[in-house]
This record gives structure tokens, sequence and C-alpha cells, in this order.
């Protein structure tokens, strides 16, 4: 006589989370910011490093990285959560080994050479393949990546920066690599000519938690502010320069090989208010596309924008706005007839 067969246990299920929660309980639970460098870059967000070409974008996304995969202060500010970083790197492979040198010749305590920062040795388009290839990657790696840099982001796309739709594929890559390693990224973009807005569809921007915006004064100093912030208030501008630094001597050419890195400075005597200086950009962008605008139509007479557009465009609170225009209004390098707004070249 055969003994019936065991039966197996039926396979107990965790119960699933609630998928409301009341404002009550919401409002008990403590309240803490995670940071990865305090007051600069909160953990596991998207935040766009913007700037015009040879601005200094990619000093400082280097910069930020060094200090995140060292545990190094970034420029006196606290790393919070120090850990493995990736590097994805679209152009300029070949400065990066001489910017990281002089990194870490510029901070020797923070043992660079010794740091979990990996940088890419080839463009990865950051579409389904290139996202399964960072993640078999960081895989072999055997990390937990804190943070990704993607520079730039038109290195990196396959598609149109213009398009919504291509931006919205871009981005759900990056929410899956985001929610799959629970780290940040750092997008590295161009701002549109002529003005400091992000390059391409805005969609750009509305999927940042921070943006950060590059310039580069006419002395060379190197400004950073925050001029999105989705949870939190705008900040700066930080002032920066870049110091020389000799990383090595080339025998081929018996020449001294150089670098740079990013230093603190004080604000230039001649910086321009930056909140006057943003309105006049923003409307010099504008007058740009109006041209554009007018060329395309084959329509005739002087591009005009409106004062209502102007403000419309402008990413700043409402008396900030009218408190610039004021003072450009004042010196003249802005002009008010009617309805419509004028730089005095136009």
């Amino acid at each position: 006589m055969t003994r019936p067969e065991p039966i197996a246990p039926e396979e107990v299920l965790p119960p699933k989370p609630p998928l409301f929660r009341s404002v009550g309980e919401l409002l008990s639970q403590p309240l803490r910011v995670r940071w990865a460098i305090k007051g600069i870059l909160e953990a596991e967000t998207v935040c766009s490093l913007i700037a015009a070409p040879a601005s200094g974008k990619s000093f400082l996304a280097l910069d930020l990285l060094a200090s995140i995969a060292t545990g190094h202060p970034w420029h006196d500010h606290e790393v919070r959560e120090q850990g493995p970083c990736l590097y994805l790197c679209g152009e300029g492979h070949g400065g990066i080994q001489r910017r990281l040198l002089a990194w870490a010749l510029a901070h020797p305590e923070a043992n660079l050479d010794h740091a979990p920062l990996y940088i890419s040795e080839r463009t990865i388009t950051l579409d389904q393949s290139g996202a399964k290839a960072i993640a078999d990657e960081i895989e072999r790696l055997g990390i937990g990546p804190r943070w990704v840099a993607v520079d730039t982001l038109a290195r990196h796309l396959l598609g149109d920066e213009s398009s919504a739709r291509d931006m919205a594929e871009f981005f759900a890559v990056i929410d899956d690599l985001r929610a799959q390693f629970h780290c940040g990224f750092l997008i590295v973009h161009h701002t549109a000519r002529g003005t400091d807005r992000a390059r391409g569809s805005t969609a750009i921007l509305g999927a940042m938690d921070k943006e950060l915006t590059v310039a580069r004064a006419e002395d060379g100093s190197i400004s950073l502010r925050a001029t999105k912030v989705k949870d939190g208030q705008e900040w700066g501008p930080l002032w920066f320069k870049l110091n020389g630094v000799k990383v090595g001597f080339d025998t081929e050419t018996q020449e001294d090989v150089w670098s740079a890195v990013l230093v603190p400075t004080d604000s230039p005597e001649d910086a321009p208010d930056e909140n006057e200086e943003h309105v006049l950009v923003t409307l010099r962008g504008l007058y740009d596309r109006a041209r554009e605008n007018l060329a395309e139509s084959g329509g005739k007479g002087a591009p005009r924008v409106s004062a209502a557009e102007l403000k419309g465009a402008v990413r700043l609170p409402k008396t900030s706005f009218y408190r610039a225009r004021k003072q450009l209004l004042e010196d003249g390098r802005l002009i008010l007839e009617g309805a419509y707004v004028y730089l005095p070249e136009n």
C-alpha cells in the first residue's frame, strides 16, 4: 500500500501595504530631508545642470560626483550620503583623466584613487537596451550607486530633445533605473541659444526635482544657482573659479600637462544683479524666437515682445520680477512702450 503524497502547504503571501494613508498619519511622521550634499543635492532626486557651452558645467558635475564618491566635503557643504557614483561621459573623454588628476592633487586627503567613482568608456543611449547594459554593469561591479551623472543629455538621447514624447521616454528610463537602484541622477544639458533656459522641450524642466544653472562671467568666474527647486527655496549664486593644476609631463612632446580644478571665489565686483540679468537674457531669447517666427511666416516689419509675454517667460516671483524690471527701466537697459518691451539694441 502506497502512502499518499504529502500536500504542500499553500504559499502565504505577505499582506499588501495599504494604498492610502490618512493625512494625520502623514503629519505625525518625523520630518527629515535626505541630503546627498547638504543644501545642494537631495538623495534619489533628478537634477539638471544647465549652461551654455564652455561655461564649466562638466567641471561642476565631476566635482559634485567626486565629493559624493569620496565623502569629501563639497566646498564646505557636508556630504551626508557617500557612495558609488557612475559618470556617463558622452563627450570630452580625453580630458576626463586630466580633470580627475587635478581634483586628486587638489584634495589629497580625499583618496580619489580608491573611491568608487566609475567613468563610462563609450556613449550609452539611454533607452531600454542602454538601461539594461547599465544595470548589468552595476551588477558586475557589485555596487549600489548613489548618483549617476549623464553628460550630456543630447549625447545619451535616442530621439529629439524638442519632442515631449521622446523626452517622456528618456525620463521613463531614468525613473526605472532610479527606482531599481535608489539613486539620484544629475543631467548635464545645454541652455537654448541666447537664454538661460534649458534647450528643447519644456518636459525637461518638468521632469526635474531641481534645476541648477551655471553661467560664466566676463572675468571667467563661474556662478551656480538653483533656478528650480520642487520642494524648497531657490538659492544662489555660489561663485567659483578654475585654478590651473599641473597634472604631469608628456614625455613625447616634452611639455607639462595641465588641467584645472574648481575653487570658491568672491562674487565679481561688476557682477550684474542675477534677477536683472535673467530678465534681459529671457527677453533676448524671446526676440530671437520672434525673429525666427517672423522669417518662417514671411511676415514683414520688426519683431515685438509684449510685457505680458516677458512676465510669463521669466521664472521669478512677481515682486522680484517687477523690482528687476523697474531697475532696468531706470538704467535704460530696458524700454517699455505701451504694451511692448524692447532692448536698446532693438
